[in-house]
Protein backbone atom coordinates (compact mmCIF):
# COMPACT_ATOMS: atom_id res chain seq x y z
CA UNK A 1 0.00 0.00 0.00
CA UNK A 2 1.54 3.60 -1.15
CA UNK A 3 0.88 6.43 1.35
CA UNK A 4 1.13 9.64 0.89
CA UNK A 5 1.18 12.12 3.95
CA UNK A 6 -1.84 14.28 3.81
CA UNK A 7 -3.39 17.14 6.14
CA UNK A 8 -7.00 17.22 5.91
CA UNK A 9 -9.41 19.52 8.40
CA UNK A 10 -11.15 17.03 10.46
CA UNK A 11 -14.64 17.94 12.09
CA UNK A 12 -16.71 15.76 14.60
CA UNK A 13 -18.78 12.62 14.03
CA UNK A 14 -21.67 12.72 15.43
CA UNK A 15 -23.79 9.90 16.32
CA UNK A 16 -27.65 9.56 15.81
CA UNK A 17 -28.47 11.16 18.70
CA UNK A 18 -26.72 14.22 17.96
CA UNK A 19 -23.85 13.38 20.46
CA UNK A 20 -20.39 14.62 19.69
CA UNK A 21 -18.46 10.98 19.38
CA UNK A 22 -15.40 12.47 17.44
CA UNK A 23 -12.86 10.42 16.30
CA UNK A 24 -11.06 7.32 18.24
CA UNK A 25 -8.59 8.35 20.42
CA UNK A 26 -6.36 5.42 19.35
CA UNK A 27 -6.90 5.06 16.02
CA UNK A 28 -5.68 2.81 13.35
CA UNK A 29 -2.90 4.72 11.80
CA UNK A 30 -1.71 1.55 9.15
CA UNK A 31 -3.60 -1.17 8.33
CA UNK A 32 -3.02 -4.48 5.96
CA UNK A 33 -5.78 -6.47 4.26
CA UNK A 34 -4.88 -10.10 4.20
CA UNK A 35 -6.81 -13.35 2.20
CA UNK A 36 -9.74 -13.58 5.03
CA UNK A 37 -8.33 -11.36 7.79
CA UNK A 38 -7.60 -7.77 8.86
CA UNK A 39 -4.69 -6.35 10.76
CA UNK A 40 -3.79 -2.36 12.01
CA UNK A 41 -1.16 -0.93 14.11
CA UNK A 42 -2.93 2.03 16.15
CA UNK A 43 -1.96 5.33 17.25
CA UNK A 44 -0.36 3.44 20.42
CA UNK A 45 1.86 1.09 18.86
CA UNK A 46 -0.28 -1.68 19.38
CA UNK A 47 -0.63 -4.32 16.54
CA UNK A 48 -4.27 -5.50 16.49
CA UNK A 49 -5.92 -8.29 14.23
CA UNK A 50 -9.41 -9.57 13.48
CA UNK A 51 -11.01 -11.98 11.22
CA UNK A 52 -10.13 -15.89 10.09
CA UNK A 53 -7.62 -17.10 12.58
CA UNK A 54 -7.39 -20.61 11.51
CA UNK A 55 -3.62 -20.98 11.74
CA UNK A 56 -3.11 -18.26 13.91
CA UNK A 57 -2.41 -15.46 11.41
CA UNK A 58 -4.69 -12.87 13.56
CA UNK A 59 -3.39 -13.47 17.25
CA UNK A 60 -1.01 -10.77 16.82
CA UNK A 61 1.98 -9.90 19.28
CA UNK A 62 1.32 -8.11 22.19
CA UNK A 63 3.91 -4.41 22.90
CA UNK A 64 3.28 -1.00 21.28
CA UNK A 65 6.43 -0.39 18.93
CA UNK A 66 5.00 -1.38 15.89
CA UNK A 67 5.55 0.68 12.88
CA UNK A 68 4.13 -1.21 9.53
CA UNK A 69 2.35 -4.77 9.11
CA UNK A 70 1.30 -7.14 6.96
CA UNK A 71 -1.45 -9.59 6.83
CA UNK A 72 -0.60 -12.32 3.99
CA UNK A 73 -3.27 -15.46 3.60
CA UNK A 74 -1.95 -17.79 6.03
CA UNK A 75 -0.06 -15.36 8.48
CA UNK A 76 1.49 -12.10 9.57
CA UNK A 77 4.63 -10.12 9.86
CA UNK A 78 4.86 -6.39 11.23
CA UNK A 79 8.07 -4.38 11.90
CA UNK A 80 8.93 -3.07 15.09
CA UNK A 81 10.63 0.82 15.80
CA UNK A 82 14.15 -1.37 15.82
CA UNK A 83 13.76 -2.61 12.23
CA UNK A 84 13.27 -6.32 13.28
CA UNK A 85 10.47 -8.12 11.94
CA UNK A 86 8.45 -10.92 13.94
CA UNK A 87 5.98 -13.10 12.29
CA UNK A 88 2.92 -15.04 13.34
CA UNK A 89 0.44 -17.73 12.03
CA UNK A 90 1.36 -20.49 10.00
CA UNK A 91 4.83 -21.50 9.90
CA UNK A 92 4.85 -25.04 7.84
CA UNK A 93 7.61 -23.80 4.93
CA UNK A 94 9.54 -21.05 7.44
CA UNK A 95 7.34 -18.37 6.27
CA UNK A 96 6.51 -17.14 10.33
CA UNK A 97 10.45 -17.57 11.13
CA UNK A 98 11.76 -14.32 9.12
CA UNK A 99 15.90 -14.17 9.04
CA UNK A 100 17.46 -11.55 11.67
CA UNK A 101 18.30 -8.07 10.66
CA UNK A 102 17.28 -4.52 10.27
CA UNK A 103 14.38 -3.84 8.19
CA UNK A 104 12.81 -0.94 6.27
CA UNK A 105 9.47 -2.64 5.17
CA UNK A 106 7.51 -5.79 5.45
CA UNK A 107 5.19 -7.97 2.71
CA UNK A 108 3.72 -11.14 3.45
CA UNK A 109 1.99 -13.63 1.00
CA UNK A 110 0.99 -17.70 1.62
CA UNK A 111 3.68 -19.51 2.15
CA UNK A 112 6.38 -16.63 1.90
CA UNK A 113 7.15 -13.14 2.98
CA UNK A 114 9.98 -10.63 1.65
CA UNK A 115 11.39 -7.53 3.31
CA UNK A 116 13.53 -5.05 2.03
CA UNK A 117 16.43 -4.20 4.43
CA UNK A 118 17.80 -0.70 4.61
CA UNK A 119 20.02 -0.60 1.62
CA UNK A 120 16.94 -1.58 -0.41
CA UNK A 121 17.94 -5.17 -0.69
CA UNK A 122 15.10 -7.70 -0.83
CA UNK A 123 15.85 -10.63 1.57
CA UNK A 124 12.77 -13.94 1.41
CA UNK A 125 12.04 -16.42 3.30
CA UNK A 126 9.52 -19.45 3.34
CA UNK A 127 8.82 -21.95 0.78
CA UNK A 128 12.51 -21.71 -0.91
CA UNK A 129 12.45 -24.06 -3.71
CA UNK A 130 10.04 -21.43 -5.65
CA UNK A 131 10.86 -19.15 -8.30
CA UNK A 132 9.09 -15.84 -6.00
CA UNK A 133 12.16 -16.28 -4.16
CA UNK A 134 14.59 -15.59 -7.36
CA UNK A 135 14.90 -11.64 -6.04
CA UNK A 136 17.69 -9.24 -7.24
CA UNK A 137 20.65 -8.84 -5.14
CA UNK A 138 21.18 -5.01 -5.75
CA UNK A 139 18.82 -2.82 -4.00
CA UNK A 140 14.75 -1.77 -5.36
CA UNK A 141 13.10 1.41 -4.47
CA UNK A 142 9.93 -0.87 -3.73
CA UNK A 143 8.50 -4.63 -3.37
CA UNK A 144 5.67 -6.46 -3.00
CA UNK A 145 4.40 -10.41 -2.62
CA UNK A 146 1.24 -11.94 -3.82
CA UNK A 147 0.43 -16.02 -3.22
CA UNK A 148 2.67 -17.05 -6.29
CA UNK A 149 5.00 -14.00 -7.01
CA UNK A 150 7.29 -11.38 -5.77
CA UNK A 151 7.62 -8.07 -7.82
CA UNK A 152 9.93 -5.49 -7.20
CA UNK A 153 10.37 -1.83 -8.46
CA UNK A 154 14.32 -1.84 -9.82
CA UNK A 155 15.97 2.16 -9.21
CA UNK A 156 15.45 3.02 -12.77
CA UNK A 157 11.70 2.75 -12.06
CA UNK A 158 10.86 -0.38 -13.94
CA UNK A 159 8.45 -3.41 -12.20
CA UNK A 160 9.60 -6.44 -12.37
CA UNK A 161 8.46 -9.96 -11.27
CA UNK A 162 10.00 -13.74 -10.21
CA UNK A 163 6.98 -16.29 -9.79
CA UNK A 164 4.69 -18.50 -11.47
CA UNK A 165 2.33 -15.61 -12.88
CA UNK A 166 5.01 -13.47 -15.20
CA UNK A 167 7.60 -13.78 -17.08
CA UNK A 168 10.99 -12.14 -16.70
CA UNK A 169 10.72 -9.36 -18.75
CA UNK A 170 9.77 -5.93 -17.61
CA UNK A 171 6.25 -5.98 -16.74
CA UNK A 172 6.40 -2.15 -16.80
CA UNK A 173 8.50 0.67 -17.67
CA UNK A 174 8.66 3.91 -16.48
CA UNK A 175 9.21 6.07 -12.86
CA UNK A 176 7.20 3.49 -11.12
CA UNK A 177 7.51 4.72 -6.82
CA UNK A 178 4.84 1.77 -5.72
CA UNK A 179 3.56 -1.66 -6.46
CA UNK A 180 1.21 -3.88 -5.06
CA UNK A 181 0.04 -7.60 -6.36
CA UNK A 182 -3.37 -8.99 -6.25
CA UNK A 183 -4.10 -13.01 -6.98
CA UNK A 184 -3.07 -13.00 -10.98
CA UNK A 185 -2.79 -9.34 -11.64
CA UNK A 186 -0.58 -6.12 -9.72
CA UNK A 187 -0.49 -2.32 -10.15
CA UNK A 188 2.38 0.27 -10.12
CA UNK A 189 1.76 3.93 -9.85
CA UNK A 190 4.51 6.42 -11.02
CA UNK A 191 5.84 9.92 -10.08
CA UNK A 192 2.86 11.71 -11.83
CA UNK A 193 0.27 9.66 -9.86
CA UNK A 194 -0.69 7.58 -12.94
CA UNK A 195 -1.92 3.96 -12.02
CA UNK A 196 -1.02 0.83 -14.27
CA UNK A 197 -1.72 -2.76 -14.19
CA UNK A 198 -0.32 -5.61 -15.51
CA UNK A 199 -1.44 -9.28 -15.85
CA UNK A 200 -4.79 -8.54 -16.89
CA UNK A 201 -6.87 -5.56 -18.42
CA UNK A 202 -8.36 -2.93 -15.94
CA UNK A 203 -10.70 0.13 -16.21
CA UNK A 204 -8.47 2.13 -14.34
CA UNK A 205 -9.26 5.53 -13.03
CA UNK A 206 -7.37 8.62 -14.25
CA UNK A 207 -5.00 10.34 -12.35
CA UNK A 208 -3.51 11.63 -10.17
CA UNK A 209 -3.65 8.42 -7.50
CA UNK A 210 -2.61 9.69 -4.01
CA UNK A 211 -2.83 5.65 -3.04
CA UNK A 212 -4.35 1.80 -3.87
CA UNK A 213 -4.10 -1.56 -3.52
CA UNK A 214 -4.85 -4.55 -5.19
CA UNK A 215 -6.57 -7.42 -4.05
CA UNK A 216 -7.50 -10.78 -4.74
CA UNK A 217 -9.43 -10.11 -7.75
CA UNK A 218 -10.07 -6.27 -7.30
CA UNK A 219 -8.31 -3.36 -6.46
CA UNK A 220 -9.71 0.35 -5.32
CA UNK A 221 -7.42 3.62 -5.71
CA UNK A 222 -7.98 6.82 -4.23
CA UNK A 223 -8.07 10.26 -6.13
CA UNK A 224 -7.13 13.61 -5.44
CA UNK A 225 -10.35 14.80 -4.21
CA UNK A 226 -9.84 11.38 -1.67
CA UNK A 227 -12.77 9.65 -3.05
CA UNK A 228 -12.38 5.97 -3.79
CA UNK A 229 -12.97 4.02 -6.98
CA UNK A 230 -12.60 0.16 -7.37
CA UNK A 231 -12.58 -1.90 -10.17
CA UNK A 232 -12.82 -5.80 -10.71
CA UNK A 233 -14.78 -8.03 -8.95
CA UNK A 234 -17.84 -7.37 -6.62
CA UNK A 235 -19.21 -10.63 -5.46
CA UNK A 236 -19.67 -9.19 -1.70
CA UNK A 237 -19.43 -6.10 -2.03
CA UNK A 238 -15.50 -5.38 -2.03
CA UNK A 239 -15.76 -3.04 -5.06
CA UNK A 240 -18.68 -0.51 -3.55
CA UNK A 241 -16.70 1.63 -1.59
CA UNK A 242 -19.08 3.70 0.96
CA UNK A 243 -19.45 7.80 -0.13
CA UNK A 244 -16.81 9.27 2.14
CA UNK A 245 -13.21 10.90 2.08
CA UNK A 246 -10.12 8.53 2.86
CA UNK A 247 -6.60 8.92 2.64
CA UNK A 248 -5.38 5.19 2.83
CA UNK A 249 -6.83 2.09 1.55
CA UNK A 250 -5.78 -1.88 1.97
CA UNK A 251 -7.87 -4.50 -0.35
CA UNK A 252 -7.65 -8.17 0.62
CA UNK A 253 -9.24 -11.33 -0.93
CA UNK A 254 -13.14 -10.15 -1.42
CA UNK A 255 -13.24 -7.17 1.16
CA UNK A 256 -11.56 -3.40 1.46
CA UNK A 257 -10.89 -1.48 4.03
CA UNK A 258 -9.99 2.60 4.34
CA UNK A 259 -9.32 5.15 7.06
CA UNK A 260 -11.66 8.07 6.22
CA UNK A 261 -10.47 11.54 6.73
CA UNK A 262 -12.31 11.37 10.22
CA UNK A 263 -9.13 9.08 11.17
CA UNK A 264 -12.31 6.15 11.19
CA UNK A 265 -11.16 2.48 9.63
CA UNK A 266 -13.91 1.25 7.09
CA UNK A 267 -14.42 -1.93 5.59
CA UNK A 268 -16.54 -3.32 2.89
CA UNK A 269 -17.41 -6.80 0.97
CA UNK A 270 -17.11 -10.02 2.47
CA UNK A 271 -17.74 -10.43 6.51
CA UNK A 272 -17.85 -13.89 7.23
CA UNK A 273 -14.82 -14.42 9.73
CA UNK A 274 -15.16 -10.77 11.08
CA UNK A 275 -12.32 -9.36 8.45
CA UNK A 276 -14.72 -5.84 7.36
CA UNK A 277 -15.56 -5.45 11.51
CA UNK A 278 -13.02 -3.77 12.78
CA UNK A 279 -13.04 -3.97 16.78
CA UNK A 280 -12.55 -0.57 17.28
Amino acid sequence: MFILAITVACTPVTSSTGEDTGPSSNPAVVFSTGFEHTCAIRRSGEVVCWGWDLTGQSAAPEGNRWTQVSAGRYHSCALDLDGAITCWGDDDYGQSTPPDGVYAMVSAASYHACALDLDGIPVCWGETDKAWMNTPTEPVRHLATSAHDTCWIDTQGDVYCAGETYSAEAQLTGDYQAVDLGEAYGCALDSAGELACFGADRELPPGPIIDFSSGDHHGCAIDENQLVTCWGWDISGESDPPLALFTQLAAGGEHTCGLDTLEELRCWGYDRSGQSSPPF
